[in-house]
């Protein structure tokens, strides 16, 4: 014969620990993505200034001024570039976020939003290229991150014992 127990005796589901061990491991995922999200980013944008630097400035390249201009702008991009991850939805669980098919298309979006706000603030630039290599670039390097991150987490987890069903 089973022991009864008080229903109201239960600690309810939201004071339990399940959705706090759930909120913090959503928090921790997210920011792990958007750390390597804003490395891809700078990483990326500062090969793209010195892949520009080689091809028209006069040698030799000043790699610390490199830099210099586009720092300023660095604050705006990462906001941007946040913003529309977020919408393109590159920071949901594991489960519904999409791979490099869909970070490509939302590094150009970054990349023409930035470009069209370069114009229309009378920026002064001398070549629009940069802007296509740097999504370039940039997409290449947050993909590659992306799927490290992936794939250390997939063992780390497997590792720690969590298996993952599919259900079709």
């Amino acid at each position: 014969r089973p022991i009864r127990q008080d229903v109201r005796a239960v600690t309810p589901y939201l004071l339990s620990r399940t959705p706090f061990k759930s909120l913090l491991r959503r928090g921790v995922s997210i920011l792990a993505l958007v750390t390597i999200d804003v490395g891809g980013l700078v990483l990326g944008l500062y090969a793209a200034l010195a892949l520009r630097s080689l091809v028209f400035d006069p040698k030799p390249i000043l790699w610390g001024l490199l830099w210099d201009h586009e720092s300023s702008w660095l604050a705006f991009l990462i906001l941007l570039l946040v913003l529309v991850f977020w919408q393109a939805k590159l920071y949901a669980p594991r489960e519904a976020r999409e791979g490099a098919g869909r970070v490509v298309p939302a590094v150009f979006l970054v990349s023409a939003l930035s470009l069209a706000f370069a114009i229309g603030t009378g920026q002064h630039f001398t070549t629009f290229g940069l802007y296509v290599a740097g999504a370039v670039i940039v997409s290449a390097v947050i993909a590659l991150f992306r799927a490290s991150y992936e794939a250390l987490t997939e063992v780390l987890m497997r590792a720690a014992g969590i298996r993952r069903h599919v259900v079709l």
